[in-house]
């Protein structure tokens, strides 16, 4: 019997999601529980493999929610349920878990309620596929498939009571599931592992996360303006998936002359992102949203002190001056004040950061969140 691990994109994709994912299929593998990652693609009618090395299947029932594809979708849904149900049998999958959840996954509900199938179907959630419903139809679709799961996760206890205030009570069961850290490649470094092929200034901050307004990187720069002349070896070093976001960010360094002390790098490997963080100053992490914080716990179990907005799952994982330092979400006053505090008192930033690089090392592990995944999918 496998588990399937669905995703609605390659797990080559630099997401946290695909991290999670690929992390979980590694270690339900050490488990016996035969995994596999398989993208959820509308173009593959049968289960077929993609260039990438991964499976691709279409577990959409439907396309749009406008009246012609609804009626499209009627007469061809036995015909798709039934490619569903002959997949799912065949490679004897017992669990069905959709990762960043949408309603690709209302098939395989179907063949839950027609007793067809009688494996798990597992629901995560991992922040912004949480979203309110369009219409009354979308609406009792969501709450249609909702009520099909066997369980429903969700990545912080803030996102949880996001998901019942979208969907009602019918998530009031979610179980929450902390993401892990992989301590063997994010740990402290103290200027070790930068290679020729890694440049980086003497003194640096550095910040993780997709160019895109939600991460609040402007009010990060903004507040790095403000103490830039009080540090004239500090740079700030900006590390995502590229976005519309990156090149406004370059437009507003050069305008306060910073343009030279402002990096903003993208497509760079795991490897050389762990280096980066483990050898910073400081982790800044200004989200104005954020449902985990794969960031925040990364940059703790490299044991360097961690600044976050006090938003969301950042809440969860930092207490603020005990295991990091937070400042209001786009508050540049506030932002540029704590990170006067942590560079003119560097010890006890550290030690800070010391008392947090140990509760990530002991409570967020890939393997501690691989054995809620699978109770989740029955398989514990």
């Amino acid at each position: 019997d496998s588990i399937w691990l669905v995703l609605p994109w390659s797990p080559d994709l630099p997401a946290g999601v695909s991290v999670v994912t690929s992390r979980l299929c590694k270690e339900f593998t050490t488990r016996h529980l035969n995994p596999d990652i398989i993208v959820a693609d509308w173009s593959a009618r049968e289960l077929c493999g993609g260039s990438d090395g991964y499976w691709r299947f279409r577990f959409a029932v439907l396309g749009e929610l406008t009246a012609a594809a609804l009626v499209r979708a009627a007469t061809q849904l036995p015909l798709r349920l039934w490619r569903t149900f002959k997949v799912l049998r065949n490679h004897r999958v017992c669990a069905v878990n959709f990762h960043y959840v949408g309603l690709d996954a209302l098939g395989v509900a179907m063949l839950k309620r027609l007793c067809l199938y009688r494996g798990k179907l597992v629901l995560s959630f991992h922040g912004t596929d949480v979203r309110a419903p369009h219409s009354n139809l979308e609406r009792r679709l969501w709450r249609f498939l909702l009520a099909s799961a066997d369980a429903i996760t969700a990545c912080s206890a803030s996102l949880a009571a996001t998901l019942t205030a979208t969907h009602g009570d019918v998530c009031r069961g979610t179980m929450v599931i902390h993401n892990g850290v992989d301590t063997h490649l994010f740990r402290p470094r103290g200027g070790a592992n930068l290679d020729g092929t890694i440049r980086v200034p003497a003194r640096y901050l550095v910040s993780v996360g997709s160019y895109i307004p939600l991460k609040g990187h402007r009010t990060m720069l903004e507040a790095f303006a403000r103490i830039a002349e009080d540090h004239p070896d500090l740079h700030l070093l900006i590390i995502g998936q590229d976005g519309p976001e990156r090149a406004r960010l370059a437009v507003f360094a050069e305008s306060v002359g910073l343009g030279t002390r402002v990096d903003c790098r993208i497509d760079l490997l795991p490897e050389a992102v762990a280096s980066i963080v483990g050898n910073a100053v400081a982790s800044v992490q200004p989200s104005l949203a954020e449902s985990f914080g794969m960031a925040v716990i990364e940059a703790g179990a490299c044991g360097i002190p961690v600044i976050a907005s006090a938003v969301g799952g950042h809440l969860e994982l930092l207490i603020d001056k005990e295991t990091g330092f937070l400042f209001g979400a786009g508050d540049v006053d506030h932002c540029a004040e704590v990170l006067r505090c942590v560079l003119f008192d560097s010890d006890a930033a550290l030690a800070v950061a010391r008392k947090f690089q140990h509760v990530v090392v002991d409570r967020y592990t890939w393997s501690a969140c691989a054995e809620l995944y699978a109770v989740a999918s029955g398989r514990a």
